[in-house]
């Protein structure tokens, strides 16, 4: 009886390590695809209510990696920062 019991125990062990294993992977290919589609140069316009007067600023994001960390440069266009 005991050995039945321990080999039910060491399946289920075994079971339990290898979903982990294969969720770990999962979860890492997963990030790495996002973030490759991340990358780029992301444009917009940012509209600003003052009243009656309405204001558009234009903008540019770029996301970049970089020595092995991923970095953003925000630039506004039209103050030309």
């Amino acid at each position: 009886m005991p050995k039945k019991k321990t080999r039910t125990a060491v399946f289920v062990c075994v079971a339990l390590l290898l979903a982990a294993g294969l969720t770990i992977v999962v979860v890492k290919y997963e990030r790495l695809v996002h973030l490759k589609r991340l990358q780029g140069t992301w444009e917009g316009a940012m509209h600003f209510h003052a009243g009656p007067l309405l204001r558009t600023q234009r903008m540019v994001l770029r996301i970049f990696k970089e020595n092995g960390s991923y970095h953003a440069v925000f630039d506004e266009i039209d103050i030309g920062v």
